[in-house]
């Protein structure tokens, strides 16, 4: 397997796991699910649905994880984040949305945390990370980008408690393996709130 490359932002949705948090949700699956691969280690009682569109990454990943004998605790699936969850209500303790939220609309993005709001159980809580208008990028590629305040009224509309919002600078890559750095440092949000 290739060897972890934590970032500050993986670390710190990481750190956030508290011990009761048995029902994990990871939306988007990180870097071959090397956060997902975390999450459960010596945790035997802990399982994790990762999440993603991108199928070839989920391949990948799922062969990672069966290398690793953890099928049973991580589940590997291809879902739209931007599509109604086929979950019931409060199925997870903790959702784990790092660099993913940025890709949708708004439209999309408020559905998207409704749902995620609904499958969350009281008192769980959630984490993001989204890219900021303070990016390279911003208005160059794709995404969205926000302010800790336009993320932040989000994540209000749909019924959450803001714990804490920061901002910092990452560095990313363009491939899903970590071989190629992006030749600048993406400016991040992360928040943490609770439902």
């Amino acid at each position: 397997m290739i060897e972890p490359k934590y970032s500050k932002s993986e670390k710190n949705g990481l750190n956030l796991i508290r011990s009761q948090d048995k029902n994990i949700y990871s939306v988007g699956i990180s870097t071959a699910g090397f956060a997902e691969i975390e999450m459960v280690k010596g945790k035997p009682s802990r399982k994790v649905i990762a999440t993603s569109i991108h199928k070839k990454g989920l391949q990948d990943t799922r062969n990672i994880i069966e290398e690793q004998g953890l099928s049973n605790q991580i589940v590997v699936k291809f879902e739209d984040i931007s599509k109604k969850l086929m979950y019931k209500n409060e199925s997870f303790d903790y959702v784990y949305a790092r660099l993913v939220l940025h890709y949708l609309n708004n439209r999309e993005l408020q559905a998207s945390l409704n749902e995620l709001h609904r499958v969350l159980k009281k008192k769980g809580h959630i984490y993001v990370v989204v890219r900021s208008i303070k990016d390279p990028d911003a208005g160059k590629i794709d995404r969205i980008f926000y302010t800790k305040d336009s993320i932040s009224t989000k994540l209000r509309e749909s019924g959450f408690t803001i714990d804490y919002v920061i901002e910092y600078k990452e560095q990313l890559y363009h491939d899903y393996l970590r071989t190629q750095p992006h030749p600048l440092r993406s400016h991040l949000i992360e928040i943490h709130a609770k439902r």
